[in-house]
């Protein structure tokens, strides 16, 4: 039997930042084996404000997770131990630090964050499955406005 690839592309243009954010649920059909998954995609802050000196942190954590047909997407942060998920992290190090003259100025940034993993290995199925790419506040702490975009492939019997 071959291995079939399927390619979904996810897509919000602004999200509060507040709660979690599920893109899906992807339908996969009836999922025999899954042996490959690839995420790659970004989110993209709006225009944040920051004062001199101001940080504008990486709070956002998202995550892979493969769900039987027709059921909701788990807490990114809180279900750490449930064999659903096939990818969870952080994202990127791009943090930014301001310093700009007079300390009173207030500057507007537009920061990039990477959303870029994969996972390998021969995971037995054999349900009508659903995959979710979640993202959250690591921390708890509100984040401000972003888009996100990108793709999940997967190769799958």
């Amino acid at each position: 039997m071959g291995h079939l690839l399927t390619t979904f592309y996810w897509s919000t243009s602004s999200f509060t930042g507040a709660g979690q954010l599920n893109e899906g649920p992807f339908h996969v059909g009836t999922l025999n084996k899954l042996f490959r998954a690839e995420v790659r995609g970004a989110m993209n802050y709006q225009g944040a404000s920051n004062g001199s000196h101001g940080v504008l942190a990486n709070f956002p954590a998202w995550g892979l997770q493969q769900v039987p047909h027709g059921a909701a997407a788990l807490d990114v942060i809180t279900s750490t131990d449930d064999d659903t998920w096939l990818m969870r992290r952080q994202t990127g190090s791009e943090d930014i630090l301001t310093a700009w003259a007079p300390d009173s100025a207030i500057g507007t940034l537009f920061a990039s964050n990477g959303i870029e993993d994969d996972w390998h290995g021969q995971l037995a199925v054999g349900a009508d499955t659903d995959l979710y790419l979640s993202l959250k506040s690591s921390t708890g702490a509100g984040v401000n406005n972003f888009n996100t975009f990108g793709t999940i492939r997967i190769w799958w019997a």
